[in-house]
């Protein structure tokens, strides 16, 4: 019975990281590009130094634009929560019993009227397009 119970997380662990494995794989790719306008912050925990939450956020080419909305489709039917406003924003999220993660993808960012998006916090992005990954881990 315990092996059964071990498989069984086991699995259920692998399919939370597969949940969003081509957005990951996707930011990642994007956050290495050589010609990648990134930003990068982590908050951590002042007296366990564990990690609380990051945030990265990536400019996305144009001709990369169509990858990553495939890839927010191809993720949706794992995600938690699946939204789409208009032509310029998707947003999704995950979550397991490690962290929450949340992907947004704005195309348009400089766009004054899409500013709201980055909920206050001015960019230094200068990408026509971003792709931003916050990450909060449930254990500190």
């Amino acid at each position: 019975m315990k092996s059964l119970t071990l498989a069984v997380s086991m699995l259920a662990c692998s399919m939370c990281a597969y949940a969003q494995s081509n957005l990951a794989a996707i930011a990642k790719s994007l956050e290495n590009g050589q010609s990648a306008d990134v930003s990068y912050s982590e908050k951590r925990n002042p007296q366990t130094k564990k990690l609380v939450s990051t945030s990265l956020i990536v400019g996305v080419p144009d001709n990369k634009i169509q990858e990553v909305k495939n890839a927010f489709e191809k993720d949706r039917p794992n995600s938690t929560s699946f939204s789409k406003v208009g032509a310029n924003v998707m947003n999704i999220s995950f979550s397991d019993d490690e962290a929450s993660t949340t992907y947004v993808l704005v195309t348009g960012a400089t766009d004054p009227n899409n500013q709201s998006i980055f909920y206050g916090v001015p960019i230094t992005n200068k990408a026509e397009n971003v792709l931003m990954q916050t990450v909060k881990y449930k254990k500190e």
